[in-house]
């Protein structure tokens, strides 16, 4: 039977690796251990947590989350749940104070609702609260955090206000996330969506919040953040696999991007979750 951790209130479970205070942000990081759980719980403050290793399945009422590698999780303040970690696990959290958010913010509201990201925008914050983790030895600045809950503020609350994604803009989002490596043109996009190209670029920034040309970047950093973390292809490969010119443009986009280079987001990802060799039909 797995360890199973007391109820909590307000604070992080599992075996702390780091904690800092920058004064109504508090970044912390825990390891869980394979089988492990946490029973019902709160915390008082708002949080995100980017997830390494797992999975991680997270009971909210009556609902399961189940959550992969790589996902950011915003959970807002006061909310129960129950942790479920199938494999050893790292989280990395951010828990942004009352007080920071009335700083902040006008209304002084943070998310309404806990969500899951696993792609997009808010994906890319993941991988950047992970990075500024990763180099906590060399001195943390304060602006750096900052500027990473500002973006997982106003990008999530940006996010939330589209509770269900259209149909046809569906089909569009299936397409790009099915095969981002494969170039896609506007006019595909528009006779998947059966609406005029002109049209459908307006209302997919409206409900995704960016643009078609920004969301299949993303698809693709997504796809090659995948590899990198969970297989052991030559970076040169990844980068072909994932549509990039070559190796050079993975690495400068990724290190622009989120503050890594393919090896160091390997070197990094493989200390604290697990890289394996994925059988992949497509990648033989």
């Amino acid at each position: 039977m797995g360890r199973r951790l007391n109820r909590c209130t307000g604070e992080f479970r599992g075996d702390l690796l780091h904690k800092i205070d920058f004064g109504g942000l508090i970044l912390h990081a825990s390891r869980f251990p394979p089988q492990s759980s946490v029973t019902l719980h709160k915390h008082d403050h708002a949080y995100a947590c980017f997830l390494i290793g797992g999975p991680l399945h997270e009971r909210v009422g009556f609902r399961v989350w189940d959550h992969h590698p790589r996902t950011l999780i915003v959970h807002p303040p006061g909310e129960e749940h129950e942790d479920i970690f199938d494999g050893s696990a790292v989280c990395v959290n951010l828990q942004i104070s009352p007080a920071w958010i009335k700083r902040n913010v006008d209304d002084g509201v943070m998310w309404p609702e806990r969500r899951a990201f696993d792609g997009g925008p808010m994906f890319v914050i993941g991988l950047r609260l992970f990075h500024f983790y990763t180099q906590r030895e060399c001195g943390p600045v304060p602006l750096d955090v900052e500027e990473i809950a500002a973006g997982l503020l106003f990008t999530g609350r940006r996010l939330m206000k589209s509770r269900k994604t259209p149909p046809r803009i569906s089909r569009v989002l299936d397409r790009l996330d099915s095969d981002p490596s494969t170039p896609a043109g506007l006019s595909e996009c528009a006779r998947l969506a059966d609406v005029h190209p002109v049209y459908l670029a307006r209302i997919f920034r409206k409900a995704i919040g960016m643009s078609l040309g920004e969301y299949h970047r993303h698809a693709r950093l997504r796809l090659a953040v995948k590899l990198l973390t969970s297989t052991h292809l030559p970076v040169s490969r990844v980068a072909s696999e994932s549509g990039y010119a070559d190796q050079s443009h993975l690495t400068h986009t990724l290190a622009r991007v989120t503050g890594f280079t393919p090896k160091k987001l390997r070197s990094f990802w493989s200390s604290y979750g697990q890289v394996r060799q994925i059988q992949d039909n497509r990648l033989r």
